[in-house]
């Protein structure tokens, strides 16, 4: 009956600290300048709307004075306009030469 209780035991301590690095754990933080070191990989980014364009089933956003594109599809939750502070979680690609980001998640920080 003890082994059982310390299996148990292990079990759950063990459940616990893998739910704590998948909570802490995530795709890192960069700047718009170093999108091409991060080619093909998961990120967050953050800047400031320069311009958005609505269609009916895809988004494209130009970030910064730099104008990284982002492009995400389906309706989203929210209007973009120029001005919005913004933070982008998703995966860098090369388009027709160009980089950009496919968003999975776009946040307002200041809409």
């Amino acid at each position: 009956m003890e082994l059982l209780k310390l299996a148990l035991l292990v079990s759950v301590a063990g459940l616990v600290i893998l739910g704590g690095i998948a909570y802490f754990v995530g795709p890192p933080h960069i700047d718009l300048n170093s999108l091409e070191s991060h080619n093909g990989k998961t990120v967050i980014i953050q800047g400031t709307i320069a311009r958005a364009t609505s269609l009916p089933a895809v988004t494209f956003i130009d970030l910064g004075k730099e104008r990284v594109k982002v492009v995400l599809f389906g309706i989203p939750s929210h209007k973009f306009i120029k001005g919005d502070l913004i933070e982008v979680e998703g995966k860098i690609t090369r388009y027709k030469g160009e980089l950009e980001i496919i968003a999975d998640e776009v946040r307002c920080l200041k809409c």
